[in-house]
């Protein structure tokens, strides 16, 4: 089996279990086994994605028992399969993300779609069960199709990414639990002394901020990441959507 699948596969696990704890505040316990076949019938959703750059595109179908993804998505019990699937695409999003920095053409994660059956050929892919909590749950099935290394090659040079560090900076162990204060800006204004004064209830002030347009994540005050929002257990959350880079950190510092 190709490095350059199983690299992809552990980055996928550790953003999967990111977002299952996100959403639950548990972190799941979670290893994976190559398999031949496909599982017998039975109740379970399917989610498909395709994951494209400059080279070409491969896909991605995910199986998850009813019982499984009704427990994922439990956040919401009047709509858990909407959470579910939230936590996959956060997912699917983190592992392009990731994959994208060992390889010279970016890797996106286009809208994936629901079906009832897999409708793929299975010879075509590589196949992997994901237990879950020691069997607490049934397991998912992962099924990523083989021309994937032909997208991946060049991350095969990279390290395969430790547990729970896929997505981060390389910091010291000790630093680790440090807090940072974190804040979400909704957009900027600037004000004449006399409107300042002048403010009641009710006065609404415009924003620099677009009404859909991403809004800022700053630690510091420093702009890191844009997202936008959306509810986790009936409080508001911030959806990453882009990683800030380092060159574009320093251009926001000089405006």
């Amino acid at each position: 089996m190709s490095q350059a699948i199983q690299t992809f596969l552990a980055t996928w696990i550790d953003e999967f279990s990111r977002a299952v704890e996100m959403f639950s505040g548990a972190l799941p316990a979670l290893s994976s086994a190559s398999v031949s076949a496909l599982p017998e019938a039975g109740e379970m959703l399917w989610y498909h994605q395709q994951f494209s750059s400059n080279k070409g595109a491969f896909t991605t179908w995910i199986g998850a028992p009813s019982e499984t993804w009704k427990d994922f998505g439990s956040a919401d019990p009047d709509n858990p399969q909407s959470i579910y699937l939230e936590i996959v695409n956060q997912a699917q999003t983190g592992a392009a993300t990731v994959a994208s920095r060992a390889v010279e053409n970016p890797i996106t994660a286009n809208p994936g779609e629901v079906a009832s059956l897999p409708d793929f050929n299975p010879g075509s892919f590589s196949l992997f069960s994901l237990e879950i909590d020691n069997g607490r749950l049934p397991g998912l099935l992962i099924a990523i199709e083989n021309s994937a290394p032909a997208i991946l090659q060049d991350a095969e040079e990279a390290e395969t990414p430790s547990p729970g560090t896929s997505s981060l900076l390389q910091v010291p162990e000790p630093l680790l639990d440090l807090e940072l204060p974190v804040a979400i800006s909704l957009g900027h204004a600037e004000l004449p002394i006399k409107a300042v004064l002048n403010m009641k209830p009710g006065t609404p002030i415009e924003l620099s901020t677009e009404n859909g347009e991403d809004l800022e994540l700053l630690v510091h005050g420093t702009v890191i990441a844009r997202g936008e929002i959306t509810m986790v257990k009936g409080n508001y959350a911030l959806k990453i959507n882009q990683i800030v880079g380092a060159e574009d950190r320093l251009s926001l510092l000089k405006r």
